[in-house]
């Protein structure tokens, strides 16, 4: 049984209108079925793009500081120009980009790998001089979706509207342009894309969350619209959650209730008998070299012997005899076992792992075992050669899978079209049952998921590229704190900015050395904080050291990261709530 879209963090606040024509994705896209889809190749890249640094005449500075003051809205110094607004941190490090290629006449669905989709319809796209562009265009994509991401990709949370100032709590962000021949081209003013953006963020029912596009001159979040956003519910909690409804809701609304899961049950087979008929290929796995990741622990070992149950790894070990094993990170404790020199004199076992790019090798003796978890990294002319098979594999998995999702996108509409219907005519006849339903199931889904990460689905549509985000507007919650930062000497230690977070808002406070004076915390839940200092290293505040705080004022000794961070796995070893 397929996960299951069941609660709405925003209903009440949703026209049927507006929730009918933004619940079915598939029915946004049926538009692009009477055009051949063209197959784009996907690649990742770690390329960084280049922050914006504004230039701003004096001219329009004394418009924005006049208006500003005018209209009650926030004033942006010179200063503040000065320096970028979009600012990532740490320069080895980037988000993921993901290139496609659409024809600009024909449209085009573009998706992550991460379940975030982008529709493009037909003409969607102008040059400077606002005419329609054909040919190739060359769609960059990339989604945000937790508070690490929006630390590496600089992106301010904060928002200020009518004198307020507030943090966007996010429910995702997607970063979206396209470029003809290396120059940027424009949405069609006359067109809009449609965007489902998938995110895990921590469940926080508000009663409504909006979309934003992000003005990198006026250096603010532009409100757009409303985000229509639903949870995935796994099938084990959405047992668990009618379980319970059935307990506590009166007889007419469990009739109701079963009426409504009669018809989610018959659509979601016949949406899985559909998607069952034509199978999911396989997405390959890109090859990593040694330079991807220098300051890694990487070693050889002899497979020759070892048990391996596997074909295609057997065949993977002959072909690339001259590869290093990285030992992936959390496991400094096995290398120093490892470097100790132990002669493990049992046959190694070595199996793939589920992500299908590392493995576990499992060591004996008679004394002891050791289990590592390990990924191959290719060398000189071999990682050559795993790049281009990979890069020909990936183009015949883009291919498949466009050709299955434009083969699927109509007939699921259909059904899902169908289901709508039903369940309208249905919520038509039952008057307040429908409101009694979802209050209960609301309430109940809150006291479930408290706490707890949850895959959201928003759905919404934009007229513009850029950056956009859902988000919930948010104050400051907590007591203010006076806090200053010491080395273990008791020196003060020099930072350029410093960020801070709570466990269970989806959101990132970012602020320079010379804005830091006093930190809303709170008290009521896990906080961490962490300082770029001057030499451009991590100083990192944990839960623990918040427990330490007792009056209004507090200097805090974060731990000090001894080497720069390199990659994103190794960040994120860093930046846990443990």
């Amino acid at each position: 049984m397929k996960d299951r879209y069941k609660i709405k963090f925003n209903p009440p606040k949703l026209t049927e209108e507006q929730v009918n024509k933004h619940k079915d994705f598939e029915a946004l896209l049926v538009q692009f079925e009477a055009a051949p889809k063209p197959a784009g190749k996907v690649v990742q890249l770690t390329t960084r793009r280049v922050a914006m640094y504004a230039s701003i005449a004096a001219a329009v500075l004394v418009l924005v500081w006049f208006g500003s003051r005018m209209l009650g809205v926030r004033t942006i110094t010179p200063q503040q120009y000065a320096s970028p607004y979009i600012n990532p941190p740490l320069e080895e490090i980037d988000i993921p980009t993901f290139d496609f290629k659409i024809r600009g006449t024909e449209g085009g669905i573009v998706e992550d790998g991460n379940g975030s989709k982008i529709a493009f319809p037909n003409d969607a796209f102008v040059d400077k001089n606002g005419n329609l562009v054909s040919g190739d265009v060359e769609i960059k994509f990339k989604a945000l979706q937790d508070f690490v991401d929006f630390f590496i990709a600089g992106i301010p949370l904060t928002y200020d509207t009518a004198s307020q100032q507030y943090l966007l709590e996010s429910s995702g962000i997607v970063e979206v342009y396209a470029f003809q021949n290396g120059k940027p081209v424009f949405l069609n003013p006359n067109k809009k894309i449609a965007v489902e953006l998938r995110a895990t963020i921590p469940y926080n029912p508000h009663e409504q969350y909006h979309v934003y596009k992000l003005d990198t001159t006026a250096r603010n979040w532009e409100y757009a619209g409303i985000d229509n956003i639903t949870t995935i519910l796994s099938p084990q909690l959405s047992q668990q959650l009618e379980e319970q409804l059935a307990k506590e809701l009166p007889s007419e609304v469990q009739a109701y209730n079963q009426q409504l899961q009669a018809i989610d049950k018959k659509y979601d087979a016949q949406i899985l008998d559909l998607e069952n008929t034509i199978p999911l290929p396989a997405k390959p796995v890109s090859p990593r070299t040694q330079e991807q990741n220098s300051d890694a622990f990487v070693t050889r070992f002899d497979f020759s012997t070892a048990d391996i149950n596997d074909a295609e790894t057997k065949a993977f070990l002959e072909k690339y005899d001259n590869m290093l094993w990285e030992i992936l990170p959390g496991q400094e404790s096995k290398i120093e076992v490892l470097k100790s020199g132990i002669i493990w004199t049992n046959t190694p076992k070595l199996e793939k792992m589920a992500n299908g790019r590392d493995y576990q090798v499992f060591l004996s003796n008679k004394d002891q075992q050791l289990t590592l978890r390990i990924s191959p990294v290719l060398l000189g002319d071999e990682y050559q050669n795993a790049k281009a098979d990979y890069d020909a594999k990936l183009a015949a998995y883009t291919t498949a899978l466009n050709a299955r999702n434009n083969q699927l996108v109509a007939e699921k509409a259909t059904l899902n079209q169908k289901r709508t219907a039903e369940k309208t005519a249905l919520k038509a006849q039952s008057g307040k049952i429908e409101q009694l339903l979802e209050e209960q199931r609301t309430a109940l889904m809150s006291e479930l998921l408290k706490g707890e990460l949850v895959t959201v689905i928003n759905r919404f549509e934009v007229d513009k590229l850029g950056i956009w985000n859902c988000g919930y507007p948010n104050q400051a919650a907590g007591e203010s704190l006076e806090v200053s930062f010491k080395d273990e000497s008791g020196n003060d230690i020099t930072y350029n900015r410093i960020y801070h977070v709570n466990k269970h808002q989806n959101t990132l406070r970012q602020l320079t050395q010379n804005d830091v004076k006093t930190l809303p915390i709170n008290k009521e839940d896990d906080q961490l904080l962490w300082l770029i200092t001057s030499d451009g290293r991590m100083a990192v505040c944990k839960p623990e050291d918040f427990d330490k705080i007792d009056s209004d004022t507090h200097t805090f000794k974060p731990t000090l990261i001894p080497r720069k961070i390199k990659n994103e796995a190794e960040l994120r070893s860093i930046l846990t709530w443990e």
